[in-house]
């Protein structure tokens, strides 16, 4: 099949603009497989602007609408990832002190002196 691979690149080309994580693959396979660079270049351009264009088009007809929705969503994940942090540093302080006081050590931390005498 002679024009199935690069048929297969150029359509990954053009679909590896919108997945940030695809670009430098796609883009690094595409050159050590030897596909011309100027084609490479257009189907990305081409992909780049079919990116643009979706978004823009969407953000146009529903923008105000997923402002809204994405900043009530914000607030949610804010408050979610808060009550997780400050659950992870009260069990973290809670565990820390639970083995301080196993191993019959103050609940105060051991701080070295700065300069320790020598044994000579």
């Amino acid at each position: 099949m002679p024009g199935g691979p690069p048929l297969a690149r150029s359509g990954l080309i053009i679909m590896s603009r919108s997945p940030g994580n695809l670009r430098t693959p796609v883009t690094t396979v595409t050159g050590t497989s030897r596909h011309p660079l100027i084609r490479s270049a257009a189907f990305s351009l081409l992909g780049a602007g079919l990116h643009v264009g979706v978004w823009q088009t969407l953000l146009w007809q529903v923008g105000p609408a997923l402002f809204l929705q994405v900043a009530h969503w914000s607030r949610e994940l804010l408050i979610g990832v808060a009550v997780i942090a400050l659950s992870a540093w009260s069990g973290r302080t809670l565990y820390s002190r639970r083995q301080r006081a196993q191993a019959g050590r103050s609940s105060e931390p051991h701080i070295p002196a700065v300069n320790p005498p020598r044994a000579r």
